[in-house]
């Protein structure tokens, strides 16, 4: 049973490519199509011949199923070429000898149909599928106009009107119901398909905004969220505050102990971060050594609090374990609070209060207006 299993995924489950699904669910329904027709062939119309050639169809199918599916670079021609036989050699014979009009025979016709879509394109998919529909048509009229040399039924039902009627009826019935089947699978695995492909581009924009070194959201990422929370500050008559984290000396940490070693104070100011905000709150890596965290409905002064708050905790903590003891990495913050002008206004009004907690002696937190009035830092109050 699990082999059985496991063999159903690898033909039609979503481990399979959608050409081979698609290949696969076609001649499993011509192969259920020409069981349909042998047994339709034997109990309603007793014909020994027709059953015969639905049974060789069959095995026909069957075999260009195998013989395509271990040799996919030659399908498309394998396909193609069995088709045209199929479609005006074998089916027509068929049809003609198993009661025509009034057996599951022409079911096979969608079979034909759907393989021609899929394997014929472009202008000379179109052209052939037409003829191969107008000689449809014309087998049809064929065995209409000619239905009493073509049918034979049983003798316990010579005579009986009511089952040529019943014997029609279902037989398009068994065509409609087969096409719909066969429709609707095609189409749920061309669905499947597109929503892999959606939430394949959605998984690749996400990992675009990611900065893979910090896991944090990068520059990209930041400046589409400071639109969007920029637009609600608007919206809402809320406050919306912008911090800006710069590490002091970054480069002579590289110079001195090695890219390896910035790159641990790198993952472990972003622990900081993460572990400091709230779940309004959200931390970026701007750039470099330069790191930005919005704070929606924060004032400026409960920004400062923040910042303050980040930067002893910096100052306090070994940012990695191969540094010396006595080497203590430092932030510059500067801190902006939105007042009515754009989202890449507040940045800036962000990165200019750090510049000036650098110039001011660095590992200092800086408050700035968009305006330009200044306000003290927390660490300078104390």
């Amino acid at each position: 049973m699990t082999t059985h299993k496991s063999l159903f995924r690898k033909l039609f489950g979503p481990e399979a490519e959608v050409r081979d699904r698609l290949y696969n669910i076609t001649f499993a329904f011509g192969i259920l199509m020409g069981i349909t027709g042998a047994v339709t062939c034997v109990f309603i119309h007793s014909s020994a011949m027709a059953s015969g050639i639905a049974a060789a169809m069959t095995v026909l199918v069957f075999c260009m199923w195998v013989l395509g599916y271990r040799h996919p670079k030659h399908r498309m021609a394998i396909i193609k070429i069995a088709l045209v036989c199929l479609d005006f050699v074998v089916l027509p014979a068929l049809y003609l000898s198993g009661g025509s009009i009034h057996s599951g025979i022409s079911a096979y016709f969608a079979l034909g149909i759907a393989l021609s879509l899929l394997c014929f394109r472009g202008r000379n998919g179109t052209v052939f599928v037409t003829f191969q529909s107008l000689f449809y048509l014309f087998l049809y009229w064929l065995s209409w106009r000619f239905s009493d040399r073509l049918t034979s039924f049983p003798a316990l039902f010579a005579g009986n009107h009511w089952f040529e009627h019943v014997a029609v009826g279902s037989n398009v019935l068994m065509v409609a119901v087969a096409l719909s089947v066969l429709i609707k699978v095609v189409f749920s695995v061309l669905r499947q398909e597109s929503h892999s492909v959606e939430e394949a581009i959605i998984d690749m924009t996400r990992l675009a905004e990611i900065d893979h070194l910090t896991g944090l959201s990068n520059r990209r990422a930041m400046y589409k969220a400071v639109k969007s929370e920029v637009s609600r500050a608007k919206r809402r008559g809320l406050p919306l505050s912008a911090i800006l984290i710069d590490i002091d000396d970054f480069k002579l940490v590289n110079d001195e102990y090695g890219h390896t070693i910035g790159d641990e104070v790198l993952r472990e100011l972003s622990a900081i971060l993460t572990a400091l905000c709230s779940e309004h709150m959200r931390a970026f890596r701007f750039g470099g050594e330069e790191f930005v965290v919005l704070l929606p409905g924060y004032d400026r002064e409960l920004a400062e609090d923040l910042s303050e708050k980040i930067r002893m905790t910096v100052a306090g903590r070994k940012m990695s374990p191969h540094l010396p003891p006595d080497r203590r990495v430092t932030v510059s913050i500067g801190v902006a609070e939105y007042n009515g002008g754009t989202g890449e206004a507040l940045i800036d009004t962000a990165d200019h209060g750090m510049y000036i907690a650098k110039s001011r002696g660095k590992n200092q937190v800086y408050g700035i207006t968009e305006e330009g009035s200044h306000a003290i830092s927390p660490s300078d109050r104390n």
